[in-house]
């Protein structure tokens, strides 16, 4: 057994921290994604990576024009919607601004 500590996990660098829940202590949804292996991240966490309404998301992915989540889970009665980064890159590529020609 070694005495040297872990090496730190990286995470790239538009990685938003968790909150605290309004009640004191981490969101149970949090808690979940945080409990996972891997880098996942949250429908909020994203909205505030991309800069987009959380309802502009769920618009997207509502309608069919992307993929993304990933995953889904029920955190008891609630369902949490579970992004990976290719989740994130693909959305930000769907609200990337497109030039389009304007007919006069």
């Amino acid at each position: 057994m070694s005495d040297s500590a872990p090496e730190p996990q990286t995470t790239p660098p538009e990685v938003v921290k968790r909150t605290n829940h309004p009640g004191g202590g981490i969101s149970p949804a949090a808690r979940l994604v945080s409990s996972l292996d891997g880098q996942y991240y949250l429908l909020s966490e994203v909205a505030d990576i991309l800069n987009k309404d959380q309802m502009t998301i769920r618009r997207a992915m509502y309608k069919g024009r992307v993929n993304a989540p990933s995953y889904e889970v029920w955190e008891g009665k609630m369902k949490v919607y579970i992004y990976t980064a290719d989740d994130i890159q693909e959305l930000r590529e769907y609200f990337e601004p497109k030039l389009t020609r304007r007919k006069d």
